[in-house]
């Protein structure tokens, strides 16, 4: 990642980014294409089609809400089960340190750029910029601390003028 890179190629890197953290997913998953988000949702909701067509075809009952709460809290279960044994491997770790790295070196230079362009926007408005106060900010703390240095040694010496004059 170069500082001398243009808008439209940070652009194209955060652009692209998304289809890179997929095909690290496939990669971590053994699969050699992008996951199908609808085949991974499908069976969820199969089950509380099937599920709620059980429980309609019985009849409705007070209880159906339990039942799918039921339903609800084991399908939880179950994908918490899951989701910790994936998230405790390797191959996980590095995954998602692969994602971190993609993401800030997409977020990086945009960043950069955009801290340059406000800095452009407030100069050409003739206002100062966020470090132009803190410099300015600096200056006042270091200039109250010579002033209150100046004032006992000024005092000290008034002091000893006083006893000496006696």
């Amino acid at each position: 990642m170069s500082p001398s890179q243009t808008p439209e190629e940070i652009y194209r890197m955060w652009r692209d980014s998304p289809a890179k953290r997929a095909e690290t997913w496939a990669k971590m998953l053994g699969q050699g294409q992008r996951p199908d988000v609808y085949q991974f949702w499908r069976p969820f909701f199969d089950q509380g089609m099937e599920a709620w067509s059980r429980l309609l075809g019985q009849g409705a009952s007070p209880d159906l809400l339990q039942e799918w709460k039921r339903f609800q809290d084991e399908w939880i279960e179950g994908w918490s089960k899951v989701l910790t044994q994936a998230m405790g491997t390797e191959a996980f770790a590095a995954a998602l340190g692969k994602h971190l790295d993609q993401h800030l070196s997409a977020v990086g230079p945009v960043r950069k750029q955009m801290a340059e362009v406000g800095e452009e926007y407030l100069r050409a408005l003739n206002l100062p910029s966020r470090r132009q106060v803190a410099d300015v900010a600096e200056l006042v703390v270091s200039l109250e601390s010579r002033i209150e240095a100046l004032e006992e040694k000024i005092e000290a010496l008034l002091h000893r003028e006083r006893s000496t004059g006696d």
